[in-house]
């Protein structure tokens, strides 16, 4: 994995055309933490509120969930995560990468049942969850 900053903070996004899903890495990169849900009311909107947290955050690098299916090709929402890292790149000053979101969202939904809640109640936290488990992923192969 090529990285272009070994220092500062990474940035996690679960990326979807109702919510995005943020979390943050510790300055040494090593735990992913839930930071917050950013509501999509439309692209460029979401865009701007993240590219604010990013600025607010001191992040040195983001990594964007891309949901790939199995068999590897990329599954329908990817236009719309595509089209929003682009517009993402264009407004921040640091390195937009794609991450491999497989199987993250499904993750969080058992995360929240093992902890007794209904993920269809919480759908926020569980966009937050699912970013942290991307991220993570990120985090453990640095």
């Amino acid at each position: 994995m090529k990285r272009h900053n070994n220092s500062g903070r990474i940035l996690g996004l679960d990326v979807g055309t109702k919510r995005v899903g943020i979390a943050i890495s510790d300055e040494s990169r090593i735990l992913a933490s839930g930071l917050e849900t950013v509501r999509v009311l439309y692209l460029e909107q979401a865009v701007c509120d993240v590219a604010s947290i990013i600025e607010e955050h001191c992040v040195s690098e983001v990594f964007v969930g891309l949901p790939v299916n199995i068999d590897g090709a990329l599954s329908a929402s990817a236009d719309f995560i595509q089209e929003f890292t682009e517009q993402l790149r264009a407004q921040v000053q640091v390195p937009v990468h794609y991450a491999d979101e497989r199987f993250t969202t499904t993750l969080a939904h058992r995360q929240l049942h093992a902890l007794g809640k209904q993920p269809s109640r919480n759908r926020a936290v569980v966009d937050q969850i699912a970013a942290c488990n991307i991220l993570q992923s990120i985090l453990d192969k640095l």
